[in-house]
């Protein structure tokens, strides 16, 4: 079978063109990657270009695995070497390595690349005057190609400080990941024949997602074409979200006219189903900076789509994990199922109720692995075994563990070395006398008998060596900290088998990125919009469609609109769109309107809603491609919220346990005890409350929402219990502080009928067992 077969029309003709400048305008879902994996196999089989003059360049090393595996599925020629498929910084790393020492900047092809977090400890230990945002400076002057001399008119502290860091970098011969791109950069303006030469190489290049190259990455690729016109950009200028990184949409908008290129559109959509595409079309339409085009469905079956607007958060986030639960129900998996959001302060509530409900889920974005201190630490090692002149990487691994060095005896070890490293000055001689010579022979006898060992050997004499973490700490952070520690020597043994040495090892996980992470173990997926680019679920919920959430200011709206859009472009079949009529927002609630682009996606048109009613107004919302909100037969919230009339041989669902059966209830005036059958295991749960507890009973007109009052009391630190009967909203307040509970009440905007009761034994026995109803409620449903 011809591997264009499988192409349409659009995509054959990006695949062909081989000659020349081509843009490639890829929609979501539209095919992009399997285009450019047969343009690639079409270049070396059809074509006849030879792999070594092909450089395939893409951002994450996740995108450029996935390629290089389907690209060399559909390349006949295997006796031919693999053409150059990777990141940015993977080939600017590869560059430095043989050209670096070209470049008048003191560094060696034995460098070590830093990442975000030594950078910060770095500066720390440079940034005497505490100047604010200087690692964000740095990486800004470097990605527009600026030199500390050319900043020091118009910022001369940040300036310095930028030299100072340029020279720390430099005597450590470290670099950072800015310098993985501006370096190569500098090499190619500088030098003409090199320039020329790796043109020449390079005959070929293809760049995947380029609307989010920014100034740096242009210079570059324009440098590596300089000798040819052979370029082919892939991208979507609607998917342009990396602003804030330094990303500059005028590099897609404009290439055309910067490499008198030809372009073409990839239209037709093969994720989303059609409901889903034609939000997204509907939203994006509304940006005027953009080349324009439509996502097209070949899908032709009904999507999912839901809208809610709910009374809080809190309600919100309830909705979806009952929405998770029916999913779930229908035979559909976690991992299939995502939890999408803008602002990253909404995970906090996600996390905690998706924890309630006994979700499993998994935050992608979080620590990464080599970003744990205990890994840090050990890596310090490892670097020092690659360059023992690092001083950096001495100074962390020296006190990990603890050797009785502080802070005063390792200034006096500076001090003493005389501006050379450490192990240079403990080499000449200089550190013979110090009064901790003893430790630091000790400490470079160990470094050094590393030197002439292989990845696999080096990580065994690490183990038997080292003690990071002490075996008296038998805690479970430092049982997690060693495991953690375990499954990086397990790593170094796993790339020594596959041929890696010590300083390649380094090299790959110094690139490794948080996009990288697993996506794939069967949990909900919580991430924040830009971390779902890429990523594609068959059900997709979208939280916080309120101004101030999504989009978050007016500033860049045209942005915003781009990430509501790669948002709703991650949906295969079901999209769920959520706001909340009030929100904790930077510490103070406040009524948060809706966000307009549920008006300009058309959401309500689609699905015929007039009126847009919450949750706790007795209203479901019944999803599909024709939803519509309808009052439900238990619309009470009481009903809602209880459990009536426990008996014995009931048939109750608990979330983690599962299905049970009641073998008895037993009850006083503040007790509810269940005896429940799991498969043949008796448990028992007791439900009680304190008699004493002062009560507070709320009219049940009050237009607030009484979780919303709740959490406003329990900040006050006074409020214990919130619960509702049909007639009333019953608060239990702690005994004493039942004033300061109605003052707190009283400065509400909808001032609620109060009613105080001096102890529950007040209220009618028929509230009490309500309130002890409520609380079984949150554990069990009926089945």
């Amino acid at each position: 079978m011809d591997i264009l077969d499988s192409l349409n029309e659009a995509q054959r003709y990006a695949a062909t063109h081989i000659d020349g400048a081509l843009l490639i305008i890829a929609g979501a879902g539209s095919g992009k990657t399997k285009t450019i994996t047969t343009r690639l196999a079409y270049m070396i089989d059809k074509a006849g270009i030879d792999p070594y003059n092909t450089l395939t360049l893409t951002f994450t090393n996740k995108a450029a695995r996935e390629m290089r595996e389907r690209a060399l599925a559909l390349i006949e020629s295997k006796e031919k070497l693999d053409p150059l498929l990777c990141t940015f910084h993977k080939f600017g790393l590869i560059f430095l390595r043989e050209y670096i020492e070209s470049l008048d900047n003191k560094r060696n092809s034995s460098f070590v690349i830093i990442d975000s977090n030594d950078q910060k400890d770095i500066i720390k230990k440079i940034n005497k005057e505490k100047l604010e945002d200087v690692r964000d400076f740095i990486s800004t002057a470097k990605n527009k190609l600026l030199s500390p001399k050319e900043l020091s008119l118009k910022h001369p502290l940040k300036a310095r400080l930028y030299q100072d860091y340029e020279d720390y970098l430099a005597f450590n011969n470290l670099v950072d990941f800015d310098d993985l791109l501006l370096m190569p950069t500098l090499l190619l303006k500088e030098f003409d024949a090199l320039r020329r030469a790796i043109s020449e190489r390079y005959k070929y290049i293809m760049v995947d997602e380029y609307q989010d190259t920014n100034l740096l990455q242009l210079e570059l690729i324009k440098l590596l074409c300089s000798e040819h016109n052979n370029i082919c950009v892939v991208g979507d200028d609607d998917q342009s979200i990396y602003e804030w990184r330094g990303a500059l949409l005028e590099n897609i908008l404009n290439f055309q006219s910067d490499f008198d290129a030809k372009a073409i559109k990839l239209e037709s959509n093969y994720r989303s189903k059609k409901e889903i595409l034609e939000l997204a079309n509907n939203l994006i339409k509304h940006n005027q900076t953009r080349l324009n085009k439509i996502l097209r469905p070949t899908i032709e079956s009904k999507a999912s789509i839901t809208y809610s607007d709910a009374f809080s958060e809190y309600e919100e986030i309830e909705q979806v994990c009952k929405a998770i639960y029916e999913l779930q129900s229908k035979g559909e998996r976690l991992k299939d199922i995502a939890i999408i959001f803008r602002v990253n302060a909404l995970s906090r509530v996600i996390e905690a109720t998706l924890n309630r409900y006994k979700i499993k889920h998994k935050l992608i974005g979080l620590v990464r692995f080599y970003e744990r201190a205990e890994i840090k630490d050990a890596l310090a090692y490892f670097r020092l075994i690659i360059n023992p002149n690092d001083n950096y990487s001495f100074l962390r691994a020296i006190i990990s563990p603890k050797r009785g060095l502080g802070e005063k005896s390792l200034d006096s070890i500076l001090e003493a070395s005389k501006g050379l490293s450490v192990y240079q000055a403990y080499k000449e001689g200089l550190l013979d006398g110090h009064k901790s010579f003893a430790k630091l022979k000790e400490f470079f006898d160990f470094i050094e008998s590393n030197f002439k060992l292989n990845l696999y050997e080096v990580s065994g004499n690490f183990k038997r060596s080292i003690k990071l973490i002490s075996d008296k700490d038998i805690s479970e952070e430092a049982n997690s900290r060693r495991q953690n520690i375990d499954e990086l020597l397990g790593l170094c043994k796993d790339m020594h088998e596959l041929g890696f040495g010590l300083e390649r090892f380094l090299d790959e996980i110094s690139l490794t990125s948080s996009s990288d992470e697993d996506i794939y173990s069967d949990e909900v997926s919580v991430l924040n919009i830009h971390s779902s680019k890429g990523l594609e679920f068959k059900h997709v919920f979208l939280m916080g469609l309120n101004e101030g959430f999504l989009p978050v200011s007016e500033d860049n709206l045209e942005e915003e609109r781009r990430l509501a859009y790669v948002a709703f472009t991650r949906a295969k079949e079901g999209l769920y769109l959520s706001s909340a009529k009030n929100r904790l927002h930077h510490g103070t609630r406040k009524q948060t309107p809706t966000s307009r682009f549920i008006k300009e996606c058309k959401v309500k048109d689609l699905l015929g809603i007039k009126e847009t009613l919450s949750y706790r107004d007795g209203v479901r919302f019944e999803g599909g491609s024709t939803g519509r909100f309808e009052r439900s037969k238990e619309a009470s919230l009481i009903q809602a919220r209880t459990l009536t009339g426990l008996k014995r041989n009931d048939i109750l669902k608990h979330a983690v346990l599962g299905i049970g059966v009641v073998e008895s209830v037993e009850s006083d005036a503040f007790k509810i005890s269940l005896k429940i059958n799991f498969s043949g295991k008796i448990r028992e749960f007791s439900y009680a409350l304190d008699p004493s507890f002062i009560t507070v009973a709320l009219d049940s007109g009050l237009e607030g929402d009484i979780k919303d009052i709740t959490k406003l009391l329990k900040k006050e630190g006074f409020l214990v219990e919130e619960e509702v009967d049909e007639n009333t909203l019953v608060l239990l307040v702690k005994e004493g502080f039942k004033d300061s509970a109605l003052r707190t009440l009283s400065h509400l905007e909808d001032k609620p009928k109060v009613l105080v009761y001096e102890g529950l034994s007040t209220l009618k026995s028929s509230i009490v067992t309500l309130i002890l109803e409520s609380k079984i409620a949150r554990v069990f449903s009926k089945v």
